[in-house]
């Protein structure tokens, strides 16, 4: 299992017009937060989804009964936050992250902060 994260201030300076139409249902839930920390978390988890796991179309995201997002053809994924970081776990099996994760050793991707696409690769 392999753990990466993006802080509110890396979705802060993400271009995520490419986000708006690739998942525009999350796109419009995020902007439905009070909170601003909260829309930019939001956000941060599809930046996740489409950069680190690959998904490029929102369609292709199922939830299981529990409420686990999964893509039929991608890697195994979980996604949480807490503060001003969210975190997605990316691996070959079942994966999860709790959602308070203060102790988990997590890998900054910086080219997240830029916007380029780097799919998962096993």
């Amino acid at each position: 299992m392999k753990v990466f994260f993006i802080t509110i201030e890396d979705v802060i300076k993400y271009d995520i017009s490419h986000i708006k139409h690739m998942m525009p249902k999350r796109f419009d839930r995020a902007n439905t937060y009070k909170q601003e920390k909260d829309r930019l978390l939001c956000l941060g988890g599809a930046i996740l989804m489409a950069d680190i796991v690959g998904i490029t179309n929102e369609s292709d995201i199922c939830f299981n009964s529990s409420g686990k997002p999964f893509a039929n053809g991608f890697p195994e994924f979980n996604i949480s936050h807490s503060g001003d970081v969210c975190v997605l776990a990316v691996g070959d099996g079942q994966v999860g992250i709790v959602k308070f994760f203060p102790f988990i050793v997590v890998q900054r991707v910086p080219v997240i902060r830029y916007g380029q696409k780097k799919p998962c690769r096993h």
